[in-house]
C-alpha cells in the first residue's frame, strides 16, 4: 500500500515573523513563516504616496512543520541565517543562496534524548531558540544563541555564539556561557 499526500492549499496562518538581512547586510526583510511555507518581503517606499507597501520577494515550501524560528549573523556571512526546529526535535540552520535564488542548508541537527522532547505522542521539541539578536555591529560584539532544553529537565546547556563555531556545554545548575 502506498501513501500519497497532496497539499491543496499553501497555509494562510501565520506561526512566525521577524526582521533580518536575509538577502544582504543593505537590506532588512520580513521574514514570517506559516505551518509549512517560509516568506520573505521587501519594503517598498512609494515616493508619490510617502507610503511603505510590502513585496513578496522569495517563498519556499518545507516537507515539515516549522515549530520556532530564529536569525543568527554568522562569523564572516554577508546576510543572517534562521534557525528553523521542527518536529521530532529537529534544528536546521539555512540561509539564501543568491547563485540558485534557494535556501543553502549549513548544517542539519536531530535531538534524540528523549529528555528533549515534550512528549514521544506530540513530537514537538520541548527545547528554546534564544537569540540576542543579529548583533556584530561596530564596537559590539555578535550576540550568542542558544539552545535550551525544557526546564523540567534541563541538565545541559548548548551555546554557541557567532564567532566561535563549537559548543559550550554546562553541567546542572550553571548558567550557560553565553
Amino acid at each position: 500500500m502506498y501513501a500519497v499526500y497532496k497539499q491543496a492549499h499553501p497555509p494562510t496562518g501565520l506561526e512566525f515573523s521577524m526582521f533580518c538581512n536575509f538577502f544582504s547586510n543593505a537590506e532588512r526583510n520580513l521574514v514570517v513563516a506559516g505551518t509549512s511555507q517560509l516568506y520573505v518581503y521587501r519594503l517598498n517606499h512609494d515616493c508619490k504616496g510617502h507610503k511603505e507597501k510590502l513585496e513578496l520577494v522569495a517563498s519556499f515550501s518545507f516537507f515539515g512543520n516549522v515549530m520556532s524560528m530564529a536569525s543568527v549573523q554568522l562569523a564572516g556571512a554577508k546576510r543572517d541565517a534562521l534557525l528553523l526546529s521542527f518536529k521530532d526535535a529537529k534544528l536546521s540552520v539555512v540561509e539564501y543562496d543568491p547563485g540558485t535564488h534557494d535556501l543553502k542548508t549549513l548544517s542539519l541537527h536531530y535531538f534524540e534524548e528523549p529528555e528533549l522532547r515534550v512528549g514521544a505522542d506530540t513530537g514537538r521539541f520541548g527545547g528554546s531558540l534564544l537569540s540576542g539578536g543579529a548583533g556584530g555591529g561596530e564596537g559590539s560584539p555578535p550576540k550568542p544563541f542558544c539552545l535550551l532544553p525544557p526546564i523540567s529537565s534541563r541538565r545541559t546547556a548548548s551555546c554557541r555564539t557567532s564567532t566561535s563555531p563549537g559548543c559550550g556545554w554546562t553541567p546542572t545548575g550553571a548558567a550557560p556561557s553565553c
